[in-house]
């Protein structure tokens, strides 16, 4: 592993290989774990769970993550919680909730993925040019899911220091 990485990310070591672990709800192995701490670039993209089952979408998805150059890592079928949507959404639901109607937006984001019986899809891919070549991705998501109601089928993460927050938010067990 990198020895900047693991500096710069301490707090999701420890969470993922240290005192914490027993915290893990074993979404990744350790094995998938160090896949992420050695890939160039690793970056979190979630299609959403009303969007797996469009068989179009998800093939449109992984054909543009293909021929980007990027390679998928990790593909994972997940029933997201509400503290994975907010682990991964924080500071987006943290700005939305200031504003008029701001409530009800943040409760219909964490709702598209906690209040149906769907589960997402959890990807890591990797690549040079990973975060960059996900945002134009998106982009075209958009536009190929422009009919589909909630219109943002796909999630990215935005650099890596994002990268390793979201993906920290799959690790840690639901508390009750």
């Amino acid at each position: 592993m990198a020895n900047t990485l693991e500096n710069a990310f301490s707090g999701y070591f420890d969470l993922a290989f240290g005192e914490q672990k027993a915290r893990r709800n074993g979404l990744l192995s350790n094995q998938e774990l160090n896949a992420i701490m050695t890939a160039p670039n690793p970056c979190l993209v979630i299609i959403k769970p009303h969007a797996v089952n469009n068989v179009g979408l998800v093939t449109a998805a992984e054909t543009l993550i293909s021929d980007l150059g990027l390679n998928i890592l990790i593909d994972k079928k997940i029933k997201f919680t509400r503290e994975q949507v907010f682990g991964i959404y924080g500071d987006l639901c943290e700005v939305m909730a200031q504003g008029e109607d701001g409530l009800a937006f943040v409760e219909g984001l964490v709702g598209s993925f906690v209040d149906s019986d769907q589960e997402g899809r959890v990807l890591v891919v990797h690549g040079d040019g990973a975060y960059e070549k996900m945002k134009k991705i998106k982009k075209l998501m958009r536009e190929v899911g422009k009919e589909d109601r909630f219109r943002n089928v796909l999630h990215s993460s935005d650099d890596l220091t994002c990268a390793m927050r979201e993906i920290t938010a799959l690790i840690p067990k639901h508390e009750e």
